[in-house]
């Protein structure tokens, strides 16, 4: 494609798109700023806080000019709410996503090269498939999108293999398009991270905005009884709230537990339909429900403005997380709390989490021996080649646990020996093909698997009957007390039944082999690498435990984490109001310590006759004077409980 006119579009021309479209009159700081980079043809970065409007700084270029915006995203969920937002004002977005299929992603691909589609939305693993390639390469691609980008680095905090292909695929493209990539928090080292992954261009533009957030109150507080002090905030911050908790059934535990104290209050997490979640998260938005107690899955892509509290019930493995989430509070600039609360084991229970991440690597070299020995390779083949994968049931026959098996593969794909498509992060599903009288009969022709249905349809819902149902294989095992292997293999028999239609995790996934065949014990590991992501990762929950226990200033501890040079403390957080409180006292007790001085610099005075003097201030700081000027030498006490003055 030939570059486009190089006239750039004027901010009053944005500004019509931006009313047309989203009914807003003015840019939001730095947004302008941004567009006009994107139209000028800088490849840019721009770093927006949570709330900040960073759609708004691709999407307004991307209808400013014609031709196709292609949108880089890691997260469905959040590629789906965008798409149906720009649809619903009348623009032109197509998404790729996995469990579309093959006709479904032909149609979206002709749309984008045929018709007037302005936004394709894909995953970076999809930027990667032969097919993809090819038909990209008849887009008209002006502007490449890259949401989240600091997955691009693998010191940030969720590093996506996948995202160091980007570059690649911009170099295939007969025409290479501006690139801009926004996120809402990356460190120096991300950032620049991110600007060298993606080729930028030179005469690239950086643009940041402050992180510190003026209306926003950081506290944090070490509890033992973290309901007692839940309650209490809760009782003491009006307004609509998102309370994180760290596992599904801890969200399900606190809901049931809040709405008995006589809260308005639902639980989100991916286990949950997408019925379920638009309907829970339409509830809170529109203030049906007032808190919504929730996993790191709830938040990304909403927009409310008006949220008072966000509340941490065990600390974020980083600070990038936590800034992220805590973000969501006081968008429309009033006063708003981001509470943490924490207890010495959370950071514990974080760092084994780490441990588990990345195994040993005599593990690493045992899962790539069977990988190759699954896939039957010969030595010195095998590079480039892909082939279908089965987790289960290679994880079976490999002999190691399912979750370091996982684990290994990550670890082998983050030091690009294999990798992994995105079916491979897909998560299972299952939807009930048959009616509910033919499914009656099919237990009582079947009574040994009734537990097993009857206990899928209380989990999923009669929805199960209607569409298709993403859950958690280990959530599901644990409440009907199997195995995930007991239950994986009774949904297979159900599956082969024509009852039910079962999509293991990752069915139809690929995994393609980057290197020739060695010998495991000569496989070129990079194994310091592995061992420099994990300490990375450590150092990051070191840093959060610092920032929990730490005594200073919460927004200047994190604006100094992200890079950002500024002393003057918020004057808002936990800290900066003790430390307020700690002066007011200072103050007063010097004006009490000169009253009683100048009450007895002519002659002894009694205690008694000093403290009616006094009786407007707190009797404990009148004893604090009367202590330290004793003990300075100022005073004494008598037996007859007169007060001398001696300097």
């Amino acid at each position: 494609m030939k570059p486009q006119n190089t006239q750039v579009p004027s901010e009053a021309e944005a500004l019509l798109v931006l009313e047309r479209y989203w009914g807003y009159t003015s840019f939001r700081p730095m947004q302008w700023d941004i567009i006009r980079s994107v139209l000028e043809g800088h490849d840019t970065l721009a770093l927006l806080p949570t709330g900040g409007g960073k759609s708004i700084c691709y999407q307004v270029p991307g209808l400013l000019r014609s031709g196709l915006c292609l949108v880089v995203s890691p997260l469905i969920a959040l590629m789906k709410d965008q798409v149906e937002q720009l649809k619903r004002r009348g623009i032109a977005a197509e998404l790729i996503i996995s469990g579309m299929s093959a006709r479904q992603i032909d149609f979206a691909l002709d749309r984008c090269i045929y018709g007037n589609v302005r936004f394709l939305y894909v995953s970076p693993e999809r930027l990667q498939t032969a097919l993809f390639i090819e038909r990209a390469q008849k887009m008209n691609i002006h502007l490449l999108a890259v949401d989240e980008a600091h997955c691009i680095s693998q010191w940030g905090y969720e590093f996506r293999p996948a995202y160091l292909q980007i570059a690649h695929f911009r170099q295939q493209l007969p025409y290479r398009p501006v690139t801009l990539a926004v996120t809402a928090s990356a460190t120096p080292q991300v950032q620049q991270d991110i600007c060298e992954k993606l080729q930028f261009r030179p005469g690239y533009r950086f643009f940041q905005k402050s992180f510190l957030r003026p209306n926003l109150s950081y506290s944090v507080f070490e509890e033992e009884n973290k309901a007692e002090r839940l309650l209490y905030i809760l009782q003491k911050v009006e307004g609509s709230g998102i309370l994180y908790a760290d596992t599904r059934k801890r969200c399900e535990q606190l809901t049931l537990w809040l709405r008995k104290k006589g809260f308005s209050v639902d639980y989100y997490h991916a286990g949950l339909t997408p019925q379920e979640r638009n309907q829970k998260q339409n509830d809170w938005l529109h203030n049906r429900l007032r808190l919504m107690v929730a996993t790191n899955a709830f938040g990304m892509g909403i927009d409310k403005a008006d949220v008072r509290l966000v509340m941490h019930l065990a600390p974020p493995a980083s600070l990038e997380a936590y800034y992220q989430e805590a973000g969501r509070a006081g968008r429309d600039e009033k006063a708003a709390y981001a509470v943490l609360l924490y207890h010495p084991a959370d950071f514990q229970k974080l760092k084994k989490q780490i441990e588990r991440s990345y195994p040993p690597e005599e593990v690493l070299r045992r899962a790539y021996e069977s990988l190759s020995n699954y896939f039957q390779l010969a030595i010195g083949s095998g590079e480039g080649q892909s082939f279908d994968f089965d987790f289960e049931r290679w994880q079976s026959r490999s002999g190691l646990p399912a979750q370091e098996a996982y684990f290994a593969l990550k670890a082998l794909e983050q030091l690009e020996i294999i990798k992994l498509d995105e079916d491979f992060y897909r998560p299972p599903q299952l939807h009930v093909l048959v009616n509910q009288k033919d499914l009656y009969d099919f237990i009582l022709r079947n009574p040994h698997l009734e537990d097993i249905i009857k206990g899928c349809l209380r989990l999923g819902g009669g929805k199960l009957l209607s569409e298709y149902h993403s859950f958690s294989l280990n959530d599901w095992a644990k409440k009907l007390s199997l195995s995930p292997q007991e239950l994986h293999h009774a949904l297979m028999k159900l599956r082969n039944s024509g009852i039910m239609d079962y999509q293991p995790a990752g069915e139809g996934s690929q995994l393609t082999f980057l290197l020739p065949r060695h010998p495991a014990q000569r496989l070129p590991l990079r194994y310091e690498l592995l061992q420099a992501l994990k300490e990375n990762h450590l150092q990051k929950i070191a840093l959060m435990e610092q920032y929990c226990r730490g005594e200073h200033c919460r927004s200047l501890f994190i604006a100094h984490y992200f890079g950002e040079k500024n002393e003057q403390p918020c004057g808002f957080c936990d800290h900066c109001i003790r430390e307020k409180r700690k002066k007011n006292k200072e103050a007063h007790l010097a004006k009490v310590k000169e009253q009683i001085k100048t009450a007895c610099l002519h002659a002894p005075i009694p205690l008694e006759e000093l403290r009616k003097h006094l009786k407007q201030m707190d009797l404990p700081l009148i004893e604090q004077a009367l202590d330290e000027l004793s003990r300075e030498g100022h005073i004494k006490i008598n037996d007859a409980q007169m007060i001398e003055r001696l300097l």
